[in-house]
């Protein structure tokens, strides 16, 4: 379990959201739209762990990278975590 922004634990997913997700998924229902960090890039200044509105990502303390923690909650065409990322380490779906 990761560290939100906040500070707070998170928890997991339950199953239910996971399922629902799922089927959502696979009847074409909803398009991913989150980020991808690429850790070889990634410099690990946390700019995007603290700049995301919606607590997507959690702080791996042990490697200093940010964890795609909460991909459901990234709002379609936001882009500030992407923006504020200073060695372009962050993709978001076109």
């Amino acid at each position: 379990m990761g560290e939100s922004p906040q500070g707070k634990s998170t928890p997991s997913e339950n199953k239910e959201d996971i399922f629902r997700h799922a089927m959502c998924y696979s009847k074409g229902m909803a398009t991913a739209y989150y980020p991808t960090v690429d850790n070889d890039t990634c410099i690990g200044d946390k700019e995007c762990y603290e700049v995301c509105p919606k607590s997507v990502f959690d702080w791996d303390e042990d490697n200093a990278k940010p964890l795609v923690a909460r991909p459901d909650d990234c709002v379609e065409g936001c882009v500030e975590c992407a923006k504020a990322c200073p060695v372009e380490a962050i993709t978001l779906p076109a």
